[in-house]
């Protein structure tokens, strides 16, 4: 019976290798932490010209806040066009008063359907977000 559990060793070998990368990934973190404090701290002197101490420690603030909110879970960020696209959406819900839509939508060379399906799909990340899901 025991031979049987251990005759196909491809998915066992698998993830023992993945247990691995697991492990080399916990000693990543901390590089990946430094790296993100020193590009929003260069952001910050350049941007905001602020001093490197002063740069230093609010970028030490922000990942703090962000550790505390997100920390312990994999998270995926999009880049280029999907970033730009999220970016584009969520500043449309927030420029959104309910009598603006044909506004927004020149603004953002979008018909006022796309504006009004980005709004749809928003408001619900938004209250969902607010309220959570009550079955999870």
């Amino acid at each position: 019976m025991q031979n049987e559990l251990f005759k196909d060793t491809e998915g066992l070998d698998q993830l023992l290798e993945h247990m691995e990368d697991a492990e080399q990934s916990k000693h990543r973190w901390p590089k990946l932490l430094a790296d993100m404090i020193d590009v929003l701290a260069e952001h910050f002197q350049r941007r905001r010209k602020m001093s490197a101490e002063e740069a230093s420690a609010e970028a030490t603030q922000v990942i703090t806040v962000i550790a505390h909110y997100f920390g312990g879970r994999l998270t995926y960020l999009p880049k280029d066009e999907k970033l730009r696209l999220a970016l584009r959406d969520n500043q449309i819900w927030l420029e959104f008063n309910g009598r603006n839509v044909p506004a927004l939508a020149q603004k953002y060379d979008l018909t006022e359907v796309q504006v009004y399906n980005i709004i749809r799909e928003q408001r619900g990340m938004h209250v969902a977000r607010v309220q959570g899901d009550m079955f999870e």
